[in-house]
């Protein structure tokens, strides 16, 4: 896998595939390759081997339309999964502070 100019030995298969093995269920990578779009792409197909849920962190590197309009294309295209994903991990972090206020009452 490609970042900032290194390249790991791992792809999305053998990487995650240690990580589920130490307990690890979801993988998060930051994804860029000139454009978000293009970005987005080339991960999802990088992707194709995974065996675990992921998720992509794009990185925006500078703003102008061209940024605007790739990222108003990936929320109405690929925004259901992320708002989904977004309202499980607010469930979480509730339940986590409900747990910790409850524990000590």
């Amino acid at each position: 896998m490609p970042f900032m100019g290194q390249v790991t030995c791992d792809d999305f298969f053998s990487g995650q595939a240690a990580a589920l093995a130490g307990g690890t269920t979801m993988h998060i990578d930051f994804a860029s390759d000139g454009s978000l779009a293009a970005g987005f792409k080339t991960y999802q197909a990088r992707a194709s081997k995974s065996c675990m849920d992921y998720g992509f962190h794009m990185i925006v590197t500078s703003w102008n339309d061209n940024v605007a309009s790739d990222m108003e294309m990936l929320v109405k295209d690929q925004g259901k999964a992320a708002n989904a994903f977004l309202k499980l991990l607010s469930t979480l972090i509730y339940a986590c502070f409900w747990q910790y206020e409850h524990k000590f009452s």
